[in-house]
């Protein structure tokens, strides 16, 4: 089941912020087509599992602080 999946993610700053952060999205199994908007503080996906959380953990891995988690 595909899903569409947005992050807003406080952190996001610069085109460095969003490579670091797309690229740490895309080592997430299932994740694809990910889009990164700085000025939205969002990052957009499609994602074919169900486990929502381990967002949180590659996000604040990542450096950066996951705010919210939405299904579109």
């Amino acid at each position: 089941m595909k899903r569409k999946i947005s992050l807003k993610i406080n952190g996001l700053m610069c085109m460095h912020c969003a490579k670091r952060a797309s690229d740490a999205l895309n080592q997430v199994d299932g994740v694809s087509k990910v889009k990164i908007d700085l000025d939205a503080k969002e990052a957009t996906f499609i994602y074919k599992n169900d486990d929502l959380e381990i967002f949180k953990t590659v996000i604040s891995e990542a450096g950066y602080e996951l705010v919210s988690i939405e299904e579109k």
